[in-house]
């Protein structure tokens, strides 16, 4: 007797078989590479976007977050460059999205590349994707007055004007016009001797050029009565890495232990922060 396999007609036995089995089958046997790409829900490079620019932002948020700038809040660097402190931009964000609407989150890892920490972040407000940047400040490792988490703290900052651009804050700093006449208005231009001419606010306080005072050595020197607006954490940090290049590591160092603190950091009360940004514009520049 013949095997039965030799008996088979391959038509009858095709016909036999359930055709969607063949092709479950035939799938499952081929090489992946001759299988279709399956289709994913979602390209991988998406993840993290959520609601990106699926709709305006209601019309009470709009009309906060487009205001114009008012040009007393603008301040300038020696250089000529106009800017805003982050403080008015968290206070923005919180008067559009009020407080808990809002959030800035990292998107990588914050580095260190050479002297620069560099934040890449995202602006996220009422739990919707809006604009990502990156932020840098510098940072040296021997720099007693800053620590790494502060020039982290610096590099967050930095990324908020960038991030703000894409909702139309501040736009009026992006406007070389703009610009060009709140220069003209609000500021001029001082000799600094050997830093050339500079850009100086309408106003701002003069370098003071006195002696340095001797204030007793048993206790901080004591906070002079000022109208002075609060300093921000953000704007004394500034104030004091620019003062600490002015007067150099050793005299910044002698402030430091004359208000007995081991950072200005640690000077948490604005009546001792104003007080050491004063006393330290009275110190000479270093090397003089």
């Amino acid at each position: 007797m013949a095997n039965d396999t030799e008996t088979l007609n391959p038509e009858t036995f095709m016909d036999a078989i359930d055709a969607e089995e063949v092709k479950t089958t035939a799938l499952a046997i081929a090489p992946k590479a001759l299988q279709a790409p399956q289709p994913s829900e979602k390209p991988s490079y998406a993840s993290g976007f959520e609601g990106v620019a699926s709709e305006p932002f209601r019309d009470a948020v709009r009309a906060v977050l487009l205001a114009p700038v008012d040009p007393k809040d603008v301040l300038i660097r020696p250089d000529g460059i106009v800017y805003l402190p982050a403080v008015w931009y968290r206070l923005k964000l919180t008067a559009a999205f009020g407080p808990g609407g809002w959030a800035t989150v990292p998107r990588s890892e914050a580095k260190l590349m050479g002297d620069i920490v560099v934040y890449h972040g995202a602006l996220f407000a009422l739990g919707r994707f809006v604009s990502e940047a990156w932020g840098e400040c510098g940072y040296k490792a021997n720099n007693r007055t800053m620590s790494y988490a502060d020039a982290l703290e610096g590099a967050r900052s930095a990324l908020l004007p960038r991030v703000c651009k894409d909702l139309g804050v501040a736009s009026e700093l992006w406007d070389k016009e703009w610009v060009a006449k709140w220069q003209a208005e609000n500021a001029h231009q001082e000799d600094a001797g050997a830093k050339g001419k500079i850009w100086v606010k309408n106003g701002a306080p003069k370098e003071a050029k006195d002696p340095i005072p001797q204030p007793p050595s048993a206790e901080r020197p004591r906070a002079p009565a000022t109208d002075l607006p609060p300093l921000s954490t953000d704007d004394f940090l500034a104030k004091a890495a620019a003062a600490l290049d002015w007067v150099g590591d050793d005299a910044f160092r002698a402030a430091l232990d004359l208000f007995k603190v081991k950072n200005p950091g640690d000077l948490v009360e604005d009546k001792y922060r104003q007080t050491f940004i004063a006393y330290l514009r009275k110190l000479p520049r270093k090397g003089k």
